[in-house]
């Protein structure tokens, strides 16, 4: 829960709506933390994901391209 206050604002703010909201007294300093704690493993998650996209071996389709798409622009616009 403090992550998701620390991300929607200052910290102070979340910290703020967690007492008003939830009853909860914490400092400024601990929203920080656990908003930043958060974003470091979703960052982390992510980096991952990205690592396992590139070394995966994807199959290559067996359309071959016509002589018109030799550019990586024509290739967008090529039917083929």
């Amino acid at each position: 829960m403090m992550a998701l206050v620390g991300s929607n604002g200052s910290f102070a703010q979340g910290r703020e709506q967690l007492e008003a909201l939830a009853g909860l007294q914490v400092t400024t300093k601990a929203v920080e933390r656990h908003a930043e704690a958060i974003g470091g493993d979703i960052a982390a998650g992510e980096q991952a994901e990205r690592q396992r996209a590139r070394s995966s071996n994807f199959p290559r389709c067996g359309v071959r391209r016509s002589p018109c798409c030799t550019s990586r622009w024509m290739a967008r616009a090529c039917p083929w």
